[in-house]
């Protein structure tokens, strides 16, 4: 497949709003009318989102303890859909923290599902 006809790939930069000021990502506009970005403090009570298909939070939790990685990870398991998927950056796991995640190898990275 040509990188043209990428169904979700494209040349032109998603420019991510207010608070990622200046993080680019490159989607097609149909595929990015449908992305929602939010901020939330991971460690404070979380405002009510409706739940979500899919969460990126890499490289995040291994700033924190194993307390409060577990308290996240019950958090994004409120918000994520029954076939969500949960993206954590390599050097994180849910191992031995979250065990209601099933950890599922794909290509060169890794996902976390229910």
């Amino acid at each position: 497949m040509a990188s043209g006809d990428d169904p979700v790939l494209s040349k032109q930069p998603l420019i991510f709003p207010e608070p990622c000021p200046g993080f680019q990502a490159y989607t097609k506009e149909d595929v990015r009318q449908m992305i929602n970005f939010f901020e939330v403090n991971l460690t404070m009570a979380w405002p009510v989102v409706t739940q979500v298909d899919i969460v990126f939070i890499r490289n995040v939790q291994i700033y924190f303890d194993n307390k409060t990685k577990k308290s996240i990870l019950v958090k994004m398991r409120r918000i994520l859909k029954p076939d969500g998927y949960l993206f954590l950056g390599t050097a994180e796991t849910t191992l031995n923290i979250d065990d209601s995640y099933k950890r599922t190898p794909y290509g060169k990275t890794t996902y976390y599902h229910f």
